[in-house]
């Protein structure tokens, strides 16, 4: 059975999210904290908060209850811009959350297009689409996200913490489209970043030899942005931002680099694992030779149209 609540009391409860819609479910079964809950168990918890409509706000969620889903699939957040918020979405911020579970969510981030990496970089903390701190696992289904700095920021508060994002789709990420950079174990599954200037940040504060990332079934399209160091104004980084302690394993991916990136040492960075299946698709402006060695099971093609079917291939698994 599902509640309504009134606008007076969603005020007076979250008053962070403005005149969101929220509603509680209490049909389902509870879920064990050491696996993943599906879409469909996360939507049939005990606990399920329903948010709606458009927030130019903050949604912060500093202590969310441990098993709890937020179905974000009506809700839209314009509050990603600099006057305002640089973590729209933000869970755990003052204790830490185990098996939270985010169905849905879109960020329209609001700062021009026009700023470069650098300008972005100004912000006191310039942020992510949606934030979550996990002292255990937690999962996000389906995020939807433009013109904003990082897309996802998991942060660990504990040795069992892990992540999953599933789903996810964003445009216009400005910088990192994961940014796990205190090196904690997640998956990265069924998710197009298409239009981003780094692919996934492991370990640039803290390390953890312990760690494994797993990037399965997803897509990675580098397009230039504007970004002070490129000769031209608009350049893009690459995949790896730097060697995690841990190591990753990535099957069935495709990365897609539109131009030689800048600081193109970085295509010599890959973190020790398991690659089986990896497609680097090198685009019209990509010039001069990828430098070698690769691991084995990543291949090297100057065939767009492989990057352009993978695209067509997520959106026609996504449907909007």
């Amino acid at each position: 059975m599902r509640r309504s609540l009134a606008c007076l009391l969603i005020a007076a409860l979250l008053p962070q999210i403005g005149t969101a819609a929220v509603a509680t479910a209490n049909a389902g079964s509870e879920h064990g904290q050491s696996t993943f809950p599906t879409r469909t168990q996360a939507l049939s918890r005990p606990r399920v908060v329903e948010m709606s409509g458009t927030s130019d706000v903050q949604l912060r969620i500093g202590s969310p209850r441990s098993n709890t889903t937020y179905d974000l699939r009506g809700f839209v957040s314009t509050a990603y811009r600099e006057e305002v918020t640089s973590y729209p979405l933000s869970f755990g911020s003052q204790e830490p959350t185990s098996g939270l579970a985010v169905v849905g969510g879109e960020v329209l981030g609001g700062n021009p297009r026009d700023w470069t990496w650098q300008r972005w970089e100004d912000m006191s903390e310039v942020g992510g689409a949606l934030f979550i701190v996990a002292d255990g696992p937690v999962v996000s289904y389906d995020l939807r996200a433009d013109n904003v700095f990082d897309l996802f920021k998991p942060r660990p508060a504990g040795p069992d913490a892990k992540f999953l994002i599933d789903g996810a789709y964003g445009t216009y990420v400005r910088d990192d489209a994961i940014e796990n950079d205190v090196e904690m174990s997640g998956t990265i599954r069924h998710s197009l970043f298409d239009g981003i200037n780094s692919g996934v940040s492991i370990g640039q504060e803290t390390g953890n030899p312990h760690a494994v990332t797993r990037i399965v079934d997803s897509v990675f399209v580098f397009r230039p942005m504007p970004n002070d160091r490129a000769a031209d104004g608009l350049g893009h980084a690459a995949m790896f931002k730097q060697l995690g302690e841990g190591r990753v394993v990535m099957r069935r991916d495709t990365i897609c680099y539109t131009e030689t990136p800048m600081d193109s040492d970085r295509l010599r960075i890959w973190m020790r694992g398991t690659y089986e299946d990896v497609t680097v698709v090198l685009g019209p402006d990509f010039v001069g030779r990828y430098p070698r060695p690769v691991p084995h099971g990543v291949t090297l093609t100057h065939d767009w149209s492989v990057c352009d079917a993978a695209i067509a291939r997520w959106h026609k698994g996504h449907p909007s």
